[in-house]
C-alpha cells in the first residue's frame, strides 16, 4: 500500500510539473525579459512607440510572438523573435502576464 501512494504521488508530481511548463514559466520569462527591456521596459509598460506588454494575456502575447517569429506580422520584431523557441514564448508570455 505504501508503494502504491509512493507511486501516485511521483506521478502526480510529474503531471503538475508538466502541466506548469507547458504553460510557461515566469521566472523564465523574466529572465529571457531583459532582452526586451530597451524597447518595452524593464517592467513591460511600453516605451514610446513600443506597446506596453505588461498585464496583457498570455495568450495574445504568445500568438502575437508567433506571428513574428513566422513572418505573418512583419516588424523589427520578425528578426528578435527568430531565435525563440516554443518554450521562450510561453515563458515570456507568462511572465508579461504576470505584470499588474
Amino acid at each position: 500500500m505504501p508503494h502504491r501512494l509512493i507511486a501516485i504521488a511521483i506521478l502526480a508530481s510529474i503531471g503538475v510539473s508538466g502541466v506548469a511548463q507547458a504553460a510557461g514559466s515566469v521566472a523564465a520569462g523574466k529572465s529571457k525579459a531583459v532582452e526586451c527591456g530597451g524597447c518595452h521596459g524593464n517592467m513591460g509598460q511600453g516605451m514610446g512607440s513600443y506597446p506596453a506588454l505588461a498585464g496583457k494575456p498570455a495568450a495574445a502575447l504568445a500568438k502575437a510572438l508567433q506571428d513574428f517569429k513566422s513572418g505573418t506580422t512583419t516588424s523589427l520584431m520578425h528578426g528578435l523573435a527568430a531565435s525563440l523557441s516554443a518554450q521562450d514564448i510561453k515563458n515570456l508570455a507568462a511572465y508579461y502576464a504576470s505584470l499588474k
